[in-house]
């Protein structure tokens, strides 16, 4: 567990977060700093500029979104105090969708540090039409950069007591180099926490030792393989035990710049009262395009759709769309933050896939997106599974729509029945495999919760079957590939599935509130 004095933050005001220049992803520099022109080096943390030279940072982890600080939180006067030497301007700036202005100026002619100050004020601002604040150096000789400085303000901070819970499974390497980057952050001195954080790393695989992971700010859970949903759900129980104000929830192979969980704890600190119980939503970048967002926040109901996807958050117009309020009604699980206090459910025990959807519209009604939050995620397509696909992903979405009454039980009936013809039609075994497993278990209906081992269906063996590949029709090809007592069986699948879509739908609903709740998971835990 980490303290800190919370009174040292507010003798000069309330610091929200740190301009940081040491980039964390390879190919993401452009969302540190940005070179306007001119000739730039960086060693060390400082930049030397040399004539002529240009460099900003209106970039995604160092702008100040000032619209999201105006609606979200007390802070209202700004402040930002950088250090120069050399001969320079550093100029002050606002940027909107219409217009990117110089604020304020100041002229630097120094052999020795310099700090420069500047201070704004941030009212009548909204998240509607976004507004960010920057500063711009702009060199007329040799020059450095020593400090980009950071971002405070005059307003009093609450006590954030936060836990971060992390799950993972057999992903040793990854999970201990985030652990190796949060103690970098607890650290340092220099980064003054308003109340106390403790790490919960829920190892469902039992393969990490405690003597990997020493430091006093990490408590060490071995757990049951429950999947993700177990996972969090032990780590958020062990929070609340531990009285908690708030809980991030992190993915154990997501890379994250420590000062982004740094400026979600201020930003916690300072949220007004109309937005005490907001959820936070960490974008979610991709390694291989690493200043491209994948999405941040999402919406389910009626369809599937990310939200802020495909930004490529290197363009300042890109940088103020992701500021932009847009509706969310979910977050994904590789960075969510939320108030312990938010319910006292946990998570549906549905292993994996779904979890955080179902989460996220039982309990998110306010949210926050903004620039700076954000992590790197190995895409989803660079892991795909047949068991998780075709079986976790299927028996969820079914329950799924079946506690939000999306799909009558013609429409399922149907559907199944037209997947695992296509299946025959393109031999799709493994997909036709799962997804009958997947309807067969839904229709045990929450009892599989109880009774059912999931590691089971994890290392299942699937039956191989013949598949003839020739020209033809789709009918032919599937009586080519299939038999009249294969067939017969899926019909009546689908007739059970379309006739007892009703009652099952209801039994999953009626028993939500229990399947969430700390006794059941510590019953199966």
């Amino acid at each position: 567990m980490i303290k800190n004095d919370g009174n040292r933050a507010q003798s000069n005001g309330t610091e929200l977060f740190r301009l940081n220049s040491a980039v964390q992803m390879p190919g993401a520099e452009e969302l540190y700093f940005r070179i306007g022109a001119g000739r730039i080096e960086y060693h060390d943390g400082v930049f030397k500029l040399y004539q002529d030279a240009v460099i900003s940072t209106d970039t995604y982890f160092n702008l100040f979104s000032s619209s999201k600080y105006n609606e979200y939180t007390t802070a209202k006067n700004i402040s930002i105090t950088t250090t120069v030497s050399g001969n320079l301007e550093v100029e002050l700036h606002s940027c909107s969708d219409t217009s990117d202005e110089i604020v304020d100026t100041k002229k630097i002619v120094s052999d020795l540090p310099k700090e420069v100050f500047f201070s704004f004020n941030i009212e009548n601002l909204n998240d509607i039409q976004p507004v960010f604040h920057y500063i711009l150096y702009r060199s007329f000789g040799e020059s450095l950069v020593h400090s980009f400085g950071s971002y405070r303000s005059d307003s009093e901070s609450d006590t954030v007591d936060m836990g971060i819970v992390i799950c993972t499974f057999k992903r040793e390497q990854r999970v201990l180099q985030t652990v190796e980057r949060l103690n970098d952050l607890f650290s340092d001195d220099e980064y003054v926490m308003p109340g106390n954080t403790t790490v919960y790393l829920v190892d469902n695989g039992r393969t990490i030792e405690r003597e990997q992971v020493r430091y006093d700010f990490v408590k060490l859970i071995p757990n049951k393989n429950n999947g993700g949903a177990g996972g969090y759900a032990k780590g958020i129980t062990e929070a609340r035990k531990n009285n908690k104000t708030h809980i991030l929830l992190m993915d154990d192979d997501a890379v994250v710049d420590i000062n982004v969980i740094y400026k979600t704890i201020k930003f916690l600190s300072v949220l007004n009262e109309n937005h005490k119980d907001a959820f936070i939503l960490g974008g979610m970048l991709l390694p291989e395009t690493p200043i491209v967002q994948y999405e941040a926040g999402a919406e389910r109901v009626p369809m599937f759709k990310g939200r802020k996807s495909g930004l490529d958050l290197s363009l300042k117009k890109s940088l103020l769309l992701n500021d932009k309020r847009e509706p969310a009604q979910y977050g994904g699980w590789w960075y969510q933050c939320m108030p312990a206090s938010i319910t006292d459910e946990l998570p549906l025990p549905i292993f994996i896939k779904m979890d955080d959807v179902i989460f996220g519209l039982r309990h998110m009604k306010d949210h926050v997106v903004m620039n700076g939050i954000g992590v790197w995620h190995d895409s989803f397509e660079s892991k795909i599974n047949p068991v998780i696909e075709f079986y976790f992903l299927r028996r969820n979405t079914l329950i799924f729509d079946s506690l939000y009454e999306l799909k009558n039980g013609f429409r399922v009936g149907v559907d199944y029945l037209h997947t695992m013809l296509h299946c025959i039609k393109e031999g799709k075994n493994e997909e036709f495999f799962y997804t009958k497993r997947a309807v067969n278990d839904f229709l045990k209906g929450p009892a599989i919760f109880s009774d059912a081992d999931v590691n089971e269906v994890m290392s299942i063996q699937v039956p191989e079957r013949s598949y003839k590949d020739f020209k033809g029709t789709a009918i032919k090809k599937i009586i080519r590939n299939s038999d009249l007592k294969e067939l017969s069986n899926l019909f009546f699948e689908g007739l059970n599935l379309t006739l007892h879509w009703n009652k099952i739908s209801k039994k999953y609903r009626d028993s939500t509130e229990y399947l969430s709740s700390t006794d059941f998971w510590e019953k199966i835990q």
